[in-house]
């Protein structure tokens, strides 16, 4: 069981003001799978790859439209055991990472398989939707 300091990586973090294409652009070249949206250096909103295909019609329009604004977080000092039961949980492939209030990275659901010694054919379902 790794701590999530451990396997994080940094988050990309983007304006709310940006347009899809912007976005998908800044994935593209970072090569991630989400941006998290800040607003006043706090966190808005995530945005994904596959939030951008849904709506890939409106590519000129704001983040801020298409964007998740329900942000689930995990401490710093948490495990990856305690990720993973977040993402099932709720759904989600990637978690910001808060130490003392402040974003300090973001932790992936790839990131805890590779880590971990979770049976990807476990999650099943989960990885298709």
């Amino acid at each position: 069981m790794a701590r999530i300091s451990g396997v994080m990586e940094k988050a990309m973090i983007i304006d709310e003001d940006l347009t899809l294409e912007q976005a998908a652009k800044i994935m593209g070249v970072k090569n991630v799978t989400s941006l998290i949206v800040i607003k006043d250096n706090k966190i808005s909103g995530i945005i994904s790859h596959r939030d951008i295909l849904k709506n890939i019609s409106n590519l000129n329009k704001k983040v801020s439209n298409f964007m998740i604004r329900k942000v689930f977080t995990i401490s710093y000092d948490k495990t990856t055991d305690d990720a993973l039961k977040i993402m099932i949980n709720k759904k989600i492939k990637s978690l910001p990472v808060i130490r003392d209030e402040k974003l300090v990275g973001i932790v992936r659901l790839g990131d805890i398989v590779e880590e971990s010694n979770v049976n990807v054919s476990d999650l099943g379902d989960f990885l298709i939707n």
